[in-house]
């Protein structure tokens, strides 16, 4: 297993990922491949992000003990105040459990500001020596959302993609009964404009292999990913 360690909310978000370090060019036969983990592959009974952020001391572990030597974490901000939602509220969680366990431990704490480094991403760093961790809130550490969010930025601007997410929102807003909750719209984009390419249903990582998706359009995430990693 790599060194280098990606740490995700689930197994979409795992293939998703992959393919994205690939397209970047973070993962080839020059660089060591980056491992995408996520909390089941951990031990944990089920993903998700409050099993990530519960999983973290563990990683920590790993950390001091060199058996990895570089932790990213993604999560989904979601919406506030639902489920402690939120760029703020979701990288507080996250900075409390890694450095209420080092505190613990009687060890050196991680330099966390008070607010996240918005739209770039955090790399926090330790007084101490250990590896830097890298924290991304979806969709753009800024703003309440998902991965799906992301993804919405990330369609291609060609007239024939653009037609179809026209399309997609004329046949949502025409919905006779709408049964997912508001704060899912993005995924019900997603979902449906998928469902209508030429291959229905096309997976997120063959979409940015196929040049549906540009990852230009996600370049400060890209640009968090490679400092991590660098």
């Amino acid at each position: 297993m790599s060194k280098k360690i990606l740490l995700v909310e689930g197994n979409d978000d795992r293939t998703f990922f992959k393919a994205f370090c690939k397209k970047l060019g973070l993962t080839d036969v020059d660089v060591p491949e980056i491992t995408i983990v996520t909390p089941k592959d951990r031990g944990s009974q089920r993903n998700g992000w409050t099993n990530l952020v519960d999983h973290l001391p563990t990683e920590i572990k790993r950390l001091r003990s060199g058996d990895i030597d570089k932790l990213a974490i993604v999560i989904d901000a979601d919406f506030a105040p639902n489920n402690n939602g939120g760029v703020t509220s979701r990288r507080s969680l996250v900075a409390k459990k890694i450095n209420g366990f080092l505190q613990e431990q009687n060890y050196g704490l991680y330099e966390i500001s008070d607010q996240p480094n918005y739209q770039k991403g955090d790399i926090f760093k330790h007084a101490n020596g250990l590896p830097d961790i890298g924290l991304w809130i979806m969709p753009d550490h800024q703003n309440e959302g998902m991965i799906e969010n992301l993804v919405e930025q990330m369609i291609s601007t060609d007239t024939e993609q653009q037609a179809l997410l026209a399309h997609t929102d004329l046949s949502i807003n025409n919905l006779p009964t709408k049964l997912f909750k508001d704060i899912h719209l993005s995924k019900a984009r997603i979902y449906t404009w998928r469902a209508w390419q030429k291959e229905p249903g096309i997976r997120l990582p063959d979409a940015l292999s196929e040049n549906l998706l540009s990852i230009e359009a996600a370049a400060n995430f890209s640009n968090w990913l490679v400092s991590v990693f660098k």
